[in-house]
């Protein structure tokens, strides 16, 4: 009705497309009725499932695409969002501000500037639910930075494995019998993905792997054979991005 040139998106049901790129200037985004996101990426916090009243980790948070979108999803209860640079955490602080969200009535958001291997919450404190965007190659990135095929090394994913299983068997620690847990990453690599994933899940045997169902996305060729979800860059011209969706026994 404003007059911009957008369409509805094609993977996520809260994604609008905008077609001319002027949508920054838009009253819209300007009164904080919207934000910046891609498409893949969009996908993450829906797939926890959160409701009111729950408390919620977003272990990697900035710049705060995730954690904007948990809040708004979650509308009341308590998000705590970790990031390990105080400069980018201060864009998770501004994002929240813009959208109204850090000024909503019986929704607490906690900004922590740490290391989440480091991270505990006050003694006796557990979660409902825990996202871990984890540091990755970013080979899902390509489409648009390019340059990362010619600095990425096979030595890097090997490191980022090993701090992706650490970051993985801490945050496990912190989630409630019952609780959910999503592991995701803008990588490509089977390694810091679907190997991942079965290896976490070998070594806490008090998870299991929980499915996700073609009525979660709206582009279901995205679902893999085990039910965990791969969005390739050229499918929906997006990021590259995996998502994995597993319980805590009760």
């Amino acid at each position: 009705a404003a007059g911009y040139q957008v369409e509805a998106g094609n993977l996520s049901p809260y994604a609008i497309e905008s077609l001319d790129g002027r949508i920054l200037e838009s009253p819209a985004f300007q009164a904080g009725r919207l934000t910046i996101q891609d498409e893949s990426s969009m996908l993450v916090a829906p797939i926890g499932r959160p409701v009111a009243g729950q408390r919620l980790l977003d272990a990697c948070s900035a710049p705060g695409g995730k954690a904007t979108h948990m809040a708004f999803l979650l509308q009341n209860g308590h998000l705590d969002a970790l990031d390990i640079s105080q400069a980018k955490l201060d864009l998770v602080a501004g994002h929240m501000e813009r959208l109204g969200l850090s000024q909503q009535e019986g929704l607490n958001i906690s900004l922590h500037a740490t290391n989440a291997l480091d991270f505990m919450p006050p003694s006796g404190t557990l979660y409902d639910i825990i996202y871990l965007d984890a540091p990755c190659s970013g080979l899902g990135l390509m489409r648009r930075k390019p340059e990362i095929k010619y600095t990425k090394q096979a030595s890097d994913i090997e490191a980022l494995s090993k701090l992706q299983s650490q970051l993985l068997d801490h945050v496990a620690s912190l989630l409630k019998p019952g609780g959910t847990l999503v592991y995701s990453t803008c990588t490509l690599a089977q390694a810091e993905n679907q190997a991942q994933v079965k290896a976490f899940l070998a070594r806490q045997a008090d998870f299991q792997l929980s499915p996700i169902g073609p009525e979660e996305v709206q582009g279901a060729s995205v679902l893999t054979a085990d039910s965990m979800i791969e969005v390739l860059p050229q499918d929906y011209l997006t990021d590259g991005f995996f998502i994995a969706r597993m319980t805590k026994s009760a």
